[in-house]
């Protein structure tokens, strides 16, 4: 996904849905060993 994806679903009425999943990854990404670089 790239940010274009990303500002399309934060601006469409699934941007709840976004939200949760987003914090679901994020959730995720942060309980791996290694550091995930977003960036």
């Amino acid at each position: 996904m790239d940010l274009a994806d990303a500002l399309h679903l934060s601006s469409s009425s699934d941007a709840d849905e976004f939200f949760t999943f987003d914090r679901r990854f994020e959730r995720l990404a942060r309980g791996l060993e290694r550091p995930v670089r977003l960036l």
